[in-house]
């Protein structure tokens, strides 16, 4: 498979989490996985333009075929 576009790791590296920095309270929690192993690179890509604090509506809804969390 030739990718298009490069996974930017360091944004991967650098992302923080789901929510809002400056909220009262934090959850901790597991990650939310793979759907599977065949959507690894769509996946990359996808969290290759995460910002350090996403919400986890948006997040997800830019993951191959992910609807677990909406």
């Amino acid at each position: 498979m030739i990718r298009l576009q490069p996974i930017d790791w360091n944004r991967i590296e650098n992302f923080v989490g789901f929510g809002s920095p400056s909220a009262p309270y934090l959850f901790l929690g597991m990650k939310e996985g793979l759907l599977s192993e065949a959507s690894l690179d769509a996946d990359l890509l996808a969290r290759s333009a995460y910002e350090p604090y996403m919400d986890l509506y948006d997040a997800q809804a830019k993951l191959v075929k992910t609807a677990k969390f909406r």
